[in-house]
């Protein structure tokens, strides 16, 4: 469901990818849906449903990555709230990503894909 990243790697990420922040409570991930974006969250409240059981999501973690390079569709939902900030990923920045120089991010996207 989700991974805790690394300050660099969100570091790099902020560089690479654009911030998105949401002004007001919707649903980003449904359970069922095949992924076409991960998250990762920077600020705010990200909120994982699953069942009848809800459980927060904490700053610099990633969810919905693992599923969008496997292609599963999601097993739960999940929430934003209002003044979140999240950098939203995608496979085709996932693959971009796996090209870089710098070693620890070729790393962390390669694990992704690798474990699809």
């Amino acid at each position: 469901m989700t991974t805790e990243l690394d300050i660099d790697i969100i570091n790099y990420l902020q560089g690479f990818c654009s911030e998105i922040v949401y002004e007001r409570d919707e649903v980003i991930i449904y359970e069922g849906h095949v992924p076409r974006v991960g998250f990762v969250l920077l600020e705010g409240k990200l909120e994982i449903i699953m069942s009848k059981t809800k459980k927060n999501v904490l700053p610099n973690n990633a969810i919905g990555v693992k599923e969008l390079a496997s292609k599963e569709p999601f097993k739960y939902t999940v929430k934003i709230y209002p003044n979140t900030k999240v950098l939203p990923l995608d496979r085709s920045t996932l693959i971009s990503l796996s090209k870089v120089k710098e070693e620890n991010i070729r790393n962390f996207a390669n694990d992704l894909l690798l474990s699809a």
